[in-house]
Parts: C-alpha cells; sequence; structure tokens
C-alpha cells in the first residue's frame, strides 16, 4: 500500500468519525434545548401560575430557542451549552 492511499484512507476514516461527531452533538443540543423549554415552562407554571406553550421559531433566519406568549406573559429565550461573550452581546 502506497503512503498516499494509506493517508486517503485515514482521511476518510476521520471524515466518517467526524459526521458521526456532529451528529451526536446535534441531537444533544437539541435536548439541551427542548429541556430548557420543559424546565421555563415548569417554573412559569409553578412561580408564577402561568401556562405558556413553548416552541422555538425563527425570526430574521435566526433560531429563537424558547417563545411563546399567553394573555400578558411573552417569554423568549436562548439555550446553549456554552456560553461566551458573543453569544452574549
Amino acid at each position: 500500500m502506497t503512503r498516499s492511499k494509506s493517508l486517503r484512507e485515514n482521511q476518510e476514516k476521520m471524515l466518517v468519525e467526524l459526521r458521526d461527531l456532529r451528529v451526536g452533538v446535534e441531537r444533544l443540543t437539541l435536548t439541551v434545548k427542548e429541556e430548557g423549554r420543559d424546565v421555563i415552562r415548569h417554573r412559569l407554571k409553578s412561580e408564577l401560575n402561568g401556562d405558556v406553550p413553548l416552541d422555538r421559531i425563527w425570526v430574521d433566519s435566526k433560531e429563537v430557542n424558547s417563545y411563546g406568549a399567553s394573555g400578558d406573559l411573552c417569554v423568549v429565550g436562548e439555550a446553549t451549552v456554552r456560553m461566551g461573550a458573543k453569544l452574549l452581546d
């Protein structure tokens, strides 16, 4: 086996592993966002006696992870696994 063929095979294996990792992270992130909506909804209900159905929406092609409105109560939120200054801004 030539060196370039071996390198190519290793690169292909790494690409497959990277794709699998990306899918895993996407699934985990979606779960964190769903869990965040559940926690927010529970706390609104228990602490403010407000029942606000929450879902995600897109505004100007950007996702808002938690949004809901009921009566005079409106919820807008972002769920993330890592908070940084750029996201906070």
